[in-house]
């Protein structure tokens, strides 16, 4: 019984699922023996006296000695005759130890033997230390691991004894190995959350981290506004958008007028100030739904989803009444004032483009009209509107 348990526990720290024919096999493996005890008991009774606790390899000679066989061949024997299975045969003949099994299966089995000792022999530190021994260079299995064998044997064996008729005595060692058995599995369960948790956190970094360089690769790095390429996507998804459910898309292309001329009187790094203090200060002035773009230069595109070509020429004038007053930079000399001409197309309403380039074409068209008609100011393909 004990055999057969040890069997079945150390399939299951190996990950076997075999559990009903690990235990079988354990419990089978030694019948030889017992047939040998029933037929010839005068001679083989104090053979296995004398054996004593010695190994599977002393006991198979004194047998062969004395009777001219061992007892693994006649289990092996009677399994043929019986017909068992295939695998209860294999674990029968090799019960001993001398055919060393080349499957996992074969060696819990082999093994078991070994972690059965611990309860019979008279000295059980050597027993487990022999057994650990075995469980660690045929199966590989750690001290931990086999620890928590142990401690399943001494919690299973309150039930699995009764059923077999038996009383199996609880030596004290055995306590403190379950004890600390029990410990480990908790350290270990611990140690198991601790990682998984860490391992969390750094999947969160890790995603967030991805969507911060995403971020990254989307904005322009000068004003923090999407980039050309990403405008190019949400233009393409917008207008698609547009299209399939029959509301307006307007666009807004904006230039900031006479820009050379403050790259020319106040350097570059002036320049790049505007720009980022311009789209710092167009954002607040639209709707979170809305897009802004740095198209190119001193060229910015703003989308405007589901708004008229009216309201978005108000929109844009607005926004133009704002910032002409607004100061873009503080120079030693005074504020510095900017204005900007825009051109305004619209996706629905009075027309329809056949493309999003169609469309962005269209509201260039109307920003070279409103630079070409003095500047400052925004045009619209139906509208026309003046800002001096």
């Amino acid at each position: 019984m004990l055999s057969a348990l040890a069997s079945r526990l150390l399939g299951q720290a190996m990950g076997m699922r075999k559990h009903e024919e690990l235990m079988l096999a354990g419990l089978l493996q030694d019948m030889g023996a017992l047939a040998l005890l029933h037929v010839c008991n005068d001679d083989y009774a104090p053979l296995l006296r004398e054996a004593g606790d010695s190994d599977g390899a002393t006991v198979l000679a004194l047998e062969r000695e004395r009777l001219g066989c061992d007892h693994a061949e006649v289990g092996a024997w009677l399994a043929q005759k019986w017909k068992l299975p295939g695998y209860l045969q294999r674990s029968i003949g090799r019960s001993a130890g001398t055919d060393p099994a080349q499957d996992t299966f074969g060696r819990c089995v082999l093994l078991s033997g070994s972690v059965a000792d611990i309860w019979l022999s008279a000295d059980t530190d050597a027993a487990r230390g022999l057994a650990m021994e075995r469980a660690y260079r045929e199966l590989q299995l750690d001290s931990r691991r086999f620890d928590e064998v142990i401690a399943g044997m001494a919690e299973a064996l309150p039930v699995i004894a009764p059923i077999f008729d038996v009383r199996v005595a609880q030596p004290e060692r055995i306590d403190a190995i379950t004890s600390h058995a029990r410990e480990l599995m908790v350290l270990r369960n611990l140690r198991e959350i601790q990682e998984a948790t860490h391992a969390r956190q750094q999947a969160d970094e890790s995603e967030h981290r991805a969507r911060r360089l995403a971020e990254q690769a989307s904005r322009d790095a000068l004003t923090g506004v999407y980039n050309r390429h990403q405008l190019d996507i949400l233009l393409s998804q917008q207008f698609d958008l547009a299209s399939r459910h029959d509301w307006p898309l307007s666009i807004a292309f904006i230039d900031l007028d006479d820009f050379k001329k403050i790259n020319d009187a106040h350097g570059h790094l002036i320049g790049d100030q505007v720009l980022r203090a311009f789209a710092q200060a167009l954002q607040p002035l639209l709707r979170s739904s809305d897009t802004v773009a740095r198209f190119g230069g001193e060229e910015f595109l703003v989308l405007l989803p589901n708004t008229s070509e009216e309201a978005a020429l108000s929109v844009i004038q607005r926004i133009l009444l704002d910032i002409v007053q607004r100061p873009m930079v503080e120079l030693k000399s005074g504020p510095l004032h900017i204005s900007f001409s825009a051109g305004v197309a619209t996706q629905g309403g009075r027309e329809r483009f056949g493309t999003a380039q169609e469309l962005l074409q269209a509201a260039d068209d109307m920003l070279y009209s409103s630079k070409h008609g003095g500047r400052n100011r925004v045009t619209a393909r139906s509208f026309r509107d003046t800002l001096a």
